[in-house]
């Protein structure tokens, strides 16, 4: 399984060949920019198989209704009394 797609040689949205390396994201990936039409890119992006795999492992939703709205509640139970004390 290939983890990238083969490289952009032109922009994704306008299909300039003026296309620039600009940085990199957190992940070390190369981020481009388009200098005609100033869109950002990953450059390679990730593959449908990296993805699909990728994905997959992710969370399930197996947590029930109940207790994520338990959370929810939690969470605003804090932020509500941090509110109140400014």
């Amino acid at each position: 399984m290939e983890k990238y797609d083969i490289p952009y040689n032109k922009c994704p949205i306008c299909q300039s060949n003026n296309v620039v390396p600009y940085h990199e994201d957190f992940c070390d990936n190369k981020i481009f920019r388009c200098a005609d039409c100033t869109v950002q890119f990953m450059n390679p992006v990730y593959s449908d198989s990296y993805l699909s795999q990728y994905y997959a492992e992710y969370y399930t939703g197996d947590t029930s209704p109940e207790d994520a709205a338990a959370g929810h509640r939690r969470t605003n139970r804090i932020i509500f009394n941090t509110i109140e004390k400014y």
